[in-house]
């Protein structure tokens, strides 16, 4: 019985592979493009079109959505982790949670992107690196997805686990850049109190 459900689970993740994949291209693609779309102020409630009040409503959700992928993100730390503490006694299975990951990124990139556009926020260096950081987040994330999906689906080999920890580790470290630089604009620097 547990081989026909590995197997079962198998045949799904093949079947699922181009979708996701597809899936993935087209965030890359969407994440990437984004800081050429808009201008700072269209989306400012005294003055936007009925455009910017939407670009302005979906801002507002930045908050909600960037908190998702960073404790999913710490799922899959904490999953791969005790792999790696077992022995490889334990296999976790962390390909749906960097999917729920990658996908609520997706989503606190575009809406932090939506905020960006308000103009509430200053154009200073600080907003700039919290803007970089948070579509580098977005991207490695989605290629650390698309990483562990592929290795999934055996279509690498071994030397492939290599590359996924080495993109799950820049997206640790692009994930904590990003999260300190917004923390600075919403709370102000820590160290100047």
């Amino acid at each position: 019985m547990n081989t026909e459900k590995t197997d079962f689970n198998s045949q799904l993740y093949k079947k699922l592979y181009i979708p996701a994949m597809i899936f993935a291209v087209v965030s890359i693609a969407l994440v990437a493009l984004m800081p050429l779309l808009g201008e700072i102020g269209m989306a400012n409630e005294k003055t936007a079109t009925i455009v910017g009040l939407w670009i302005n409503f979906l801002g507002k959700f930045h908050p909600l959505f960037l908190h998702l992928p960073i404790g999913a993100l710490s799922l899959v730390f904490l999953m791969e982790a005790a792999g790696l503490m077992t022995r490889g006694k334990y296999r976790p299975n962390t390909t749906l949670g960097l999917f729920f990951a990658a996908s609520t990124g997706v989503f606190a990139a575009v809406f932090g992107y939506c905020l960006y556009l308000t103009g509430e926020y200053p154009e200073s260096v600080l907003v700039l690196e919290h803007k970089r950081d948070g579509i580098l987040f977005s991207l490695f994330l989605l290629l650390a997805f698309v990483i562990k999906y592929t290795a999934d689906v055996k279509l690498t080999g071994k030397a492939f686990k290599g590359v996924y920890f080495s993109s799950l580790g820049a997206t640790g470290f692009m994930m904590l850049c990003a999260g300190h630089h917004g923390g600075e604009i919403s709370h102000g620097d820590p160290i100047d109190s």
